[in-house]
């Protein structure tokens, strides 16, 4: 990838401090950018600002957790009241995480009980995890290629796109995502391919009796925007029924984003756990698994599953979760955001359809992916097709196209952007236009045969 055309000499000197300090020079492989990272200053809205002093409309959202815009005024001054009056302190019963779990039981139609966990969403889906393997005494996970749960080993495999070339099998290999995980720990997890029912039927009956649990982004943010079928929801809730495992919906992405109650209930679809995070705060550290009773109290000191963290329930990050629920209830976000992202994304596969384009735009609730090289992506062979070095090339140059315009897209395997409560029309159209001069810029390599 080239060098910007923007401004980005502090960013260049930052980074080369920062990788005498930190690994790569960032604290995360989803931070790291090409050929450099970008060093940001503020965020503000709809709006971040980088230390060179570009201004960028951004589709990053805080990997989704800003659902109403970064420093939102009314969140930004309950944690500052939350910190003048009841102070910062941690690892004692308060009264404000009750009133959250409190208030998560009436929203959510899963959540019998709540365990509010202090760190990301990798801890309320570790916890979900131990829950189920503790409730059924079995070992083996299910989880959905591509699909991204967190860093622990229990589910860290499988993540990211298969091979273009592969033959797409219904029960992939599983691939650990990292170095020094236990092998024992990978062979505990079954992979099955995307939106595909009769892969899990075959995953529980491979392993009859074997399996604890069956992990599902109810919308596959992970890879993208993958939409998954209302029968494939029904039957993993009917094949975890009968072969007597736990269904566990990480909403992590999508939880309060796209529905308040959650993705589950916009389906119908009842898990026995589901893991809440980055938007139950709007950016405020805090995460959650609510489910069943008889399953979330087999945590301590209830029962034999151990639960602690410093952090959990942390006083002034559960005031940022109480007042972000409200605006979402009171001002109706996620139906406004769903018509924002809706017409970003017909405004995109107008262009593409005009243009006569191999590509296409997927979006559902607050969440778009420009795929290339495909017309649709619903499964692992179609997300393999709109993966590899092409589609890779194309998803740095859009990048960088937009980031040179002012909008920003962070790096990712997809092009996926989160449309938040601070984007307006105008902001929509805007990234619509920019999006048509890259396609046609790009005609050439997206043309359909």
């Amino acid at each position: 990838m080239a060098e910007l055309k923007i401004p980005s000499a502090e960013s260049v000197r930052m980074h080369e401090r920062a990788k005498n300090v930190l690994p790569g020079g960032v604290t995360g492989a989803g931070r790291d950018t090409k050929p450099h990272s970008i060093y940001f200053r503020s965020g503000r809205g709809a709006t971040l600002t980088d230390v060179d002093g570009n201004e960028y409309l951004e589709y990053h959202g805080g990997f989704g957790s800003a659902v109403l815009g970064y420093s939102h005024p009314e969140v930004t001054e309950a944690v500052a009241r939350a910190t003048e009056e009841w102070g910062t302190f941690v690892g004692v019963p308060h009264e404000h995480e009750l009133a959250l779990a409190e208030r998560l039981t009436e929203i959510v139609p899963c959540a019998e009980m709540v365990a509010l966990c202090g760190g990301g969403g990798s801890d309320s889906l570790y916890h979900s995890v131990r829950i189920a393997r503790a409730a059924t005494g079995r070992e083996k996970v299910i989880k959905v290629e591509s699909g991204y749960h967190g860093w622990h080993d229990d589910l860290a495999v499988s993540t990211s796109a298969p091979p273009a070339t592969s033959n797409f099998e219904r029960l992939p290999r599983p691939r650990p995502i990292s170095a020094g995980s236990l092998k024992s720990t990978t062979d505990a997890v079954v992979v099955v391919s995307i939106n595909d029912l009769d892969a899990v039927t075959e995953a529980f009956e491979q392993h009859e009796g074997e399996i604890a649990a069956l992990v599902v982004e109810p919308a596959l943010h992970s890879a993208g925007c993958v939409i998954l079928d209302q029968s494939y929801l029904d039957g993993a809730r009917a094949l975890c029924d009968r072969h007597g495992a736990v269904l566990v919906f990480d909403e992590i992405m999508c939880g309060f984003r796209h529905d308040i109650r959650g993705v589950g209930a916009m389906y119908g679809v009842k898990a026995d756990l589901a893991a809440f995070g980055k938007a139950i705060a709007n950016g405020y550290v805090i995460a959650a698994v609510v489910g069943r009773r008889d399953l979330v109290s087999l945590l301590t000191p209830s029962g034999p599953v151990f639960y602690s963290g410093t952090f959990n329930g942390h006083p002034v990050s559960s005031a940022a979760a109480m007042t972000t629920l409200s605006i979402l209830e009171r001002d109706r976000v996620t139906d406004r955001l769903a018509q924002m992202t809706k017409r970003l994304g017909d405004g995109i596969n107008e262009a593409i359809e005009e243009l006569g384009l191999n590509a296409v735009c997927q979006y559902f609730g607050s969440v778009w992916t420009l795929y290339f090289h495909t017309r649709q992506v619903r499964n692992s062979a179609d997300l393999g097709r709109a993966s590899g070095p092409r589609s890779e090339a194309l998803n740095d140059a859009f990048r960088a196209w937009m980031r040179e315009r002012g909008v920003y897209v962070h790096r990712r395997e997809t092009l996926r952007g989160f449309v938040g409560a601070a984007h307006r029309d105008a902001d929509i159209d805007r990234t619509v236009e920019l999006a048509r001069g890259f396609l046609e810029e790009h005609r050439d390599a997206l043309s359909v045969a």
